[in-house]
């Protein structure tokens, strides 16, 4: 029933967040910053969503939770199918991850390519991203 349904999905997040399992008995606020941007994600993946949308997952982290959350978005798209619309500003943290790219400057859109083609482009990444490569 929905019962068994709701528990072989919390099995089904703990592959993905192998870490979220062995923290399960604590509460979120005792989480880490890291620890709570993974349960957020795992929230949103209750229900098997085919989209699902992130703002900012790396905003806040340390180096090796950013890693981790990129591996997990890498893993939901190409092992689960889930589509990923994702708003972030470390671009060298998701550029690994990351399809089709959209740059928006002051509200517009002012450049859309896929990812290939946006890392042979230096001075679109300079001038808006501020990096270089």
């Amino acid at each position: 029933g929905d019962r068994d349904k709701f528990i072989a999905s919390i099995e089904r997040i703990f592959n993905i967040f192998p870490d979220l399992k062995r923290l399960k008995n604590l509460k979120a606020r005792n989480l880490s910053g890291g620890q709570q941007k993974m349960l957020a994600i795992a929230c949103g993946l209750i229900k098997n969503p085919l989209l699902l949308l992130l703002d900012e997952p790396s905003e806040g982290l340390s180096p090796s939770y950013v890693k981790k959350v990129v591996d997990v978005i890498g893993k939901l798209r190409d092992e689960e199918g889930v589509t990923i619309l994702l708003v972030e500003q470390n671009f060298n943290a998701v550029k690994s991850v990351a399809d089709d790219c959209y740059i928006m400057d002051k509200g517009r859109i002012v450049y859309e390519s896929n990812i290939e083609k946006l890392l042979k482009e230096s001075e679109i990444i300079m001038r808006y991203l501020g990096i270089s490569f």
